[in-house]
């Protein structure tokens, strides 16, 4: 075997190491160092005050298979948006529901909500797609049947669109904890609490790793038929617009409320299906990673690929440091770290059945049972099983 005469280690020992503390790296990147080299980029983009006078059209797109328990609050929510009442029209795509859904859109009797029926299962980019030609609105806002948004005036959102580089404008994004959910709640509102301020810094450096899914408004004009497979919308559907050189900007005072999961069974499912979109969108949206737009391709890595990529990096910093610890005190104690994380969290699973949940050790459970969910989402990926026909989740 071949051997390196300075250190005594052979050259698998040598590529075990550097695969071991890259993934390390990498984790460690978008979670630490990547907020922090976003703080230091400059700011090349800052919000427009409001011109009284810039009152584009909107249209509100509301996709929705069975949310007859949600789906009157959404409307009435939608109506109470500041904005003035002959500019904005509420677009419910009813995707084949079978419940109450199309009877309680059909009961308001504004002008401006409109029921769009649809026969069969279509699945969520499919009826974006027909919404969107159903409309002539200056401005879309696409956002989700359990997403409640909250703004003192929706002038804030559309006054970006003034500058003429901007294709879409995002909210933020706050998690609601519900009944039992609380481990998994606070987890999932630590999380987009991170995420906010993430998103709002890229927006001001010129970045781009998609936007908040459960609501965002783009220009009409902008808009291309998207792909009928499983993929994230708030990326795919600004992709076109990114490549040519167009921007998003991001709106904190616009605020996206959805509940969170209660379980983390319902939130591990739900994971699966977002794990098959996450690496869809990846290959439908690689150009994002050219070297020559290097912030978008920056922020887009750092944030999403990463974020996508996280279990396997987790398999191989543990697979590389159990092989390598073999002969190394110190990696055996990294080694030691790892699986007392891991035991951890398996201690927080089985707390959890038995009805006792310590926070720190159910949380930890909560995150690797999370990554976990997305491994087999890209395993189903893979396999070709990427179906864009959704089932309501209970959240």
């Amino acid at each position: 075997m071949f051997v390196v005469a300075t250190s005594g280690l052979c050259v698998t020992e040598l590529v075990l190491i550097l695969i071991f503390w890259l993934s390390v790296g990498l984790m460690l990147h978008t979670y630490v160092l990547y907020p922090l080299t976003l703080k230091i980029l400059p700011t090349r983009f800052k919000s427009p005050p409001i011109d009284e006078s810039y009152l584009p059209s909107i249209a509100v797109l509301v996709p929705a298979y069975n949310e007859g328990t949600v789906i009157a609050e959404k409307i009435r929510n939608s109506l109470g948006l500041s904005y003035p009442n002959d500019k904005i029209e509420i677009l419910i795509g009813s995707d084949g529901s079978t419940d109450e859904t199309d009877q309680i859109v059909r009961d308001f009797t504004e002008a401006r909500v409109r029921l769009i029926r649809f026969e069969g299962r279509n699945g969520k980019p499919s009826i974006l797609n027909s919404l969107v030609s159903q409309t002539q609105a200056d401005i879309l806002v696409l956002t989700d049947a359990n997403v409640m948004i909250t703004s003192n005036d929706l002038r804030q959102f559309v006054r970006h669109f003034q500058d003429e580089s901007v294709a879409a404008v995002g909210a933020a994004k706050e998690i609601a904890i519900r009944g039992s959910a609380d481990a998994v709640g606070k987890g999932e509102h630590t999380y987009h609490r991170r995420m906010t301020d993430i998103k709002r810094r890229e927006a001001e450096v010129g970045g781009f790793s998609g936007l908040t899914g459960a609501a965002y408004a783009m220009l009409r004009r902008d808009w291309q038929p998207l792909p009928l497979v499983a993929m994230n919308d708030d990326i795919v559907s600004l992709y076109p617009a990114i490549l040519l050189g167009k921007r998003v900007a991001y709106e904190p005072a616009v605020v996206a409320i959805e509940n969170s999961g209660e379980t983390v069974s319902e939130e591990f499912h739900r994971r699966i299906r977002i794990g098959v979109s996450n690496f869809r969108t990846l290959s439908l949206c690689r150009k994002l990673l050219s070297p020559s737009r290097p912030i978008i391709a920056y922020t887009f890595f750092s944030n999403k690929v990463i974020h996508w990529f996280f279990p396997l990096l987790m398999l191989s910093a543990l697979a590389t440091n159990a092989i390598i610890a073999i002969n190394s005190e110190i990696y055996r104690a990294l080694l030691s770290m790892q699986l007392l994380g891991y035991g951890v969290a398996a201690l927080g699973g089985l707390g959890a059945l038995v009805g006792i949940r310590l926070p720190f050790f159910y949380q930890l459970f909560s995150f690797v049972a999370i990554m976990f969910a997305f491994l087999i989402g890209g395993v189903k990926f893979i396999q070709g099983s990427a179906s864009s026909v959704w089932e309501r989740s209970a959240r």
